[in-house]
């Protein structure tokens, strides 16, 4: 352990310090999924490269900044698994000179004392020094604190946070009852020549067609939904990922992934070309995928479905038609601080 805290402290015996190692005992200062990564169990590579601060009491542990290993800025952040999910750079690559905020907590004790915000500045000095020039975190309008998290963050200088993507989760059997409920809807598809092909069936030939309408025929502001995209972070789940197709042309596709809760899947990159966006392609394909999801894990398995904020046409969906088989819904914000280039 090392760089210890030299300010005023807030009460005595109080340590604030980085954790070089394995950090035994500051396991219940973040979130379950984070602490296989706090203790290096999950990822070695990612356990050097984080930036952990801790405060103890004495010997006990109080407290404790979590932050991401670095990554490119022209890298894509998914969302917080990304942090620990992130590729090697290239060595053409721009530095990596971003890290995430994990998570910042103390103990219920040491709360309302200004330990949070010095934890946080201290971690963000060693951020600093060490070359990250931004420092970005993502929560949740369900964050149970979240009116503290975003006070903590104001009074430490971080921006105001921005709603970037809505969120509905549910139980994957909703598709199962979809299906009844949808039929009408379902069969006007077909005839029209609505089918779904998961990601297994991709040929050659599929993946030319594929760039093709992303280079030729996508509106260049979509073209970040290029399932090939080379800086897409995500690992696609081939059985839960499928082609649409209109009499057998490709006319859009979705990519799930394994969500960071166990028995989670993620369905973020859905895109469908503008012939079929108000023809009810996309709206079809994800009570397919989510079908498959039922089948094959199971109909308890959550499905959660995201879109950026400002799809205005994919929110009303999902909170007028799945809002009734859903178990939540939420809107995901970002928050950013760019730290001074060391001395």
């Amino acid at each position: 352990m090392a760089t210890p805290d030299t300010g005023q402290q807030a009460f005595k015996g109080l340590r604030i310090a980085r954790l070089e190692g394995p950090a035994q005992g500051f396991e219940r200062f973040t979130y379950p999924r984070y602490q296989p990564l706090l203790l290096g169990e999950k990822n070695a590579e990612f356990m050097l490269e984080r930036l952990a601060v801790g405060a103890w009491l004495g010997s006990q542990p109080v407290g404790l900044v979590f932050l991401s290993r670095p990554w490119a800025p022209t890298a894509e952040v998914a969302e917080s698994d990304s942090a620990e999910t992130t590729a090697d750079a290239a060595p053409d690559a721009p530095p990596r000179t971003q890290r995430q905020l994990l998570s910042v907590m103390v103990h219920p004790l040491a709360r309302r004392t200004g330990l949070a915000s010095r934890l946080l500045t201290a971690a963000q000095t060693l951020a600093a020094a060490g070359g990250t020039q931004k420092l970005t975190a993502l929560h949740s309008s369900r964050l149970p604190a979240l009116t503290a998290f975003e006070a903590l963050l104001k009074k430490n200088g971080w921006n105001n946070p921005q709603e970037i993507e809505f969120r509905l989760a549910g139980r994957a059997g909703w598709a199962l009852r979809a299906r009844d409920d949808w039929g009408a809807f379902l069969q006007r598809l077909d005839s029209r020549g609505f089918s779904a092909a998961d990601w297994q069936t991709l040929s050659d030939s599929d993946r030319a067609e594929v760039r093709h309408l992303v280079e030729q025929v996508m509106p260049e502001a979509d073209r970040k939904f290029n399932p090939f995209h080379p800086q897409r972070q995500i690992e696609p789940v081939p059985e839960l990922s499928v082609l649409l197709r209109k009499r057998g042309a490709i006319v859009g596709w979705i990519v799930g992934s394994r969500g960071q809760l166990p028995d989670s899947f993620h369905y973020s990159y859905g895109y469908v070309l503008p012939e079929v966006q108000r023809m009810g392609w996309l709206v079809a394909g994800v009570r397919d995928v989510c079908e498959r999801q039922a089948c094959l894990f199971g109909e308890q398995t959550l499905s959660v479905l995201e879109t950026a904020h400002g799809n205005a046409a994919m929110r009303r969906f999902m909170e007028r038609q799945l809002k009734p088989y859903s178990e939540w819904t939420d809107a995901r914000y970002l928050s950013e601080k760019p730290l001074p280039a060391p001395p």
